[in-house]
């Protein structure tokens, strides 16, 4: 389960933006591991 770095809301993973907040987020698809939260 991915969270939001600034607030630390659960966010789905791939979506563009955090709905509390609104900070934006990369997500890097390089793989598929469900352990990596890769959000910038």
């Amino acid at each position: 389960m991915a969270t939001c770095p600034n607030c630390g809301s659960i966010v789905m993973e791939g979506d563009p933006y955090c709905s509390h907040c609104g900070a934006h987020f990369r997500w890097d698809d390089i793989d598929d591991d469900e352990d990596s939260d890769d959000y910038f």
